[in-house]
């Protein structure tokens, strides 16, 4: 096969593409909102396609077909005739790996080895702003947040969403009392309130049960 021929450009692309298509998946799945930049992007890819491309060929080879050199790969594909089930293993590879690596990022399994490694450490080096740890924090051990407006409000309320990465600061809370100043109690103000980031003045994390007085 020459290096330049078809068949060899069709089956670099069958060994490139699925890290491509692993990290997309997991990106779109996983709900990564900071951006990612075009470097570290294409060596993501290009680690995931070497981990899928591992797989991959490690069980063809329990499937009996021996490959003793980079230049046998493309008798995986085209041995006498085209393959598709092994593209379409190929591609079953590249799903697994993709949904593993999603899982990975929906449960924050970095998150949790940086807490385990860091220990009871006082300080510790997060990879995101305050206003994002402290909120992320918070919705874990599900308490509830307090904060004065820009009207010289206070709003009580468990927290449905926030903002993260570089967007402005916003925060979607749900079940909100609001602080009546004339009678001193609280009052129940629908079902969720938006907040955007002008109208955020300060916000404390608080106790669950202090919501419910």
């Amino acid at each position: 096969m020459q290096p330049l021929s078809p068949e060899n450009l069709l089956i670099s692309l069958l060994l490139i593409v699925p890290g491509f298509v692993a990290a997309y998946m997991a990106i779109s799945i996983g709900v990564i909102e900071k951006e990612i930049s075009n470097s570290k992007f294409i060596i993501l890819c290009l680690v995931l396609s070497g981990i899928i491309d591992s797989i991959f060929l490690t069980v063809v080879e329990l499937l009996g077909h021996q490959i003793s050199s980079p230049q046998g790969i493309d008798s995986v594909f085209f041995s006498n005739r085209f393959h598709p089930e092994y593209v379409g293993l190929l591609g079953v590879v590249t799903i697994v790996i993709g949904a593993i690596f999603s899982w990975t990022i929906i449960y924050d399994i970095p998150g949790l080895i940086r807490k385990r490694m860091w220990g009871d450490r006082e300080i510790r080096r997060n990879p995101w702003q305050p206003w994002e740890g402290v909120l992320k924090k918070a919705t874990q051990e599900r308490s509830a947040v307090q904060i004065l407006t820009s009207d010289d409000e206070l709003v009580k309320g468990q927290i449905l969403e926030y903002s993260r990465a570089e967007n402005p600061k916003e925060i979607h809370l749900y079940d909100p009392i609001w602080l009546d100043k004339h009678s001193g109690s609280w009052i129940e103000g629908g079902s969720g309130v938006l907040l955007l980031e002008e109208d955020i003045v300060r916000l404390e994390i608080i106790e669950r049960t202090e919501t419910e007085e």
